[in-house]
């Protein structure tokens, strides 16, 4: 358990901070043994424990974190200097004095530093998974130990450069309505926490019946300016909590995931999101020459779905059983009997490592399309449901005086 306390040093001087302890004795003892006069001492709150928690959190996720862009930009100058022929050691050093990020600056010393020792690039990685995944190592083991490290470096780069175009577009296809909603959502509460009001006192004067449009905005409009505060925080506070329910605990984090291959609407985009990883990277494992079975631990780490990932491990027992790619993704029900039928025709024929590439470039071609449906359905849409609100609103504030008006 956490406890807050205040207390005097040996200096005198008031300070304050927070502890740990099994209890509170435990606790006090162990600030008493700091040579600590105590001025009081209480457990830490429920709330402000669990609001610490996540952010913690949040703050691990983002501090010190190399985004996916700039690992790509590195892997790619990488390639092209290994194409050049220039040393693998000095090309990370160039690399090191070009980059303005002071993370990626200081990786890349301990990596050049480790090549000069005599360690492997992929060796060099290992130790900072944080920075560099298990399919980006894989490759350049692979790379490493055929002697083909630049074709292994141009696969990853291309395939990570396909997956950063698709993470671009669909930001892209979703900062502008996050935007429009944010400023709609903004005006909205203008109208109803400043400008409704204004009306209402100016509706008192009339001492008339006002229509039931109107007095249900006035309604809604006071309810926003007496509990508004405590409704966002509460619905901020929910929000904090499912974003740490979904991180924390396996049950809800496959319940959210099997949502999202099943909520129509949402269910096919979700889906081929998936598929364009988890087959581009068996397509470029192939072509790696990673065997099937060792390639498949790498799709499952890419997936990130844990229904898929679930669905990957019982195909990867099957393999290891001698089953059969298109054997063993059919004993699933999240593949397609059209994508399995295709994956047997081309075991049949030997070309197995060309249709998984063709496999992942449809489900990249589906899923840019449905990036571009929801852009250009979402724009209308959201069009319509703001001009409705704001319309209902003005339209309410000045019935009363176009009723004022025809009655006069």
């Amino acid at each position: 358990m956490i406890f807050e306390y205040q207390a005097w040093n040996s200096d005198g001087v008031l300070i304050s901070g927070s502890c740990e302890g099994i209890n509170l004795e435990e606790a006090r003892w162990g600030l008493i043994k700091q040579e600590l006069c105590i001025k009081f001492i209480f457990q830490e709150s429920f709330f402000k424990s669990f609001y610490k928690k996540i952010f913690k959190i949040i703050k691990n996720n983002f501090k010190k974190k190399l985004s996916f862009k700039a690992i790509t930009e590195f892997l790619n100058n990488l390639t092209w200097m290994q194409k050049s022929g220039i040393p693998l050691a000095q090309a990370l050093f160039l690399i090191e004095q070009a980059s303005d990020l002071k993370t990626l600056k200081i990786i890349l010393g301990q990596i050049k530093s480790q090549i000069e020792s005599g360690e492997n690039l992929n060796s060099a990685l290992r130790k900072f998974p944080k920075y560099f995944d298990l399919i980006l190592i894989e490759w350049i083991t692979v790379g490493e130990n055929t002697g083909n490290l630049e074709s292994s470096l141009s696969e990853v780069v291309n395939w990570r450069e396909k997956k950063l175009v698709m993470q671009q577009k669909l930001q892209k296809a979703l900062t502008y309505p996050m935007i429009v909603l944010m400023v709609s959502g903004l005006v909205l509460w203008i109208l109803m926490v400043w400008a409704v009001p204004s009306f209402e006192k100016m509706f008192l004067s009339f001492h008339a019946v006002l229509p039931g449009l109107t007095q249900g905005v006035i309604g809604f409009s006071r309810f926003l300016c007496e509990w508004g505060f405590g409704v966002f925080s509460g619905l901020g506070s929910m929000g904090l909590g499912l974003f740490f329910i979904f991180k924390k605990f396996l049950f809800f984090k496959k319940l959210k995931d099997q949502w999202v291959l099943k909520l129509p609407g949402i269910k096919n985009f979700s889906y081929h999101a998936v598929m364009f990883k988890v087959l581009g990277v068996l397509a470029i494992s192939s072509r790696a020459g990673v065997p099937l079975f060792e390639s498949m631990k790498s799709a499952i780490a890419v997936s990130q779905n844990k229904m898929i990932q679930e669905a990957l491990e019982q195909a990867k027992i099957k393999l290891w059983e001698g089953w059969s790619l298109s054997q063993a993704l059919e004993q699933s029900n999240y593949f397609y009997p059209d994508m399995i039928e295709l994956l047997r025709l081309s075991e049949a024929s030997g070309c197995q490592e060309k249709m998984l590439q063709r496999l992942a470039d449809l489900s990249e071609a589906i899923l840019s399309r449905r990036i571009d449906q929801l852009l250009t359905l979402l724009e209308p849409a959201l069009m319509l449901i703001i001009g409705g609100l704001v319309g209902i609103v003005v339209l309410a504030m000045y019935a009363p005086i176009f009723q004022m008006g025809s009655v006069i």
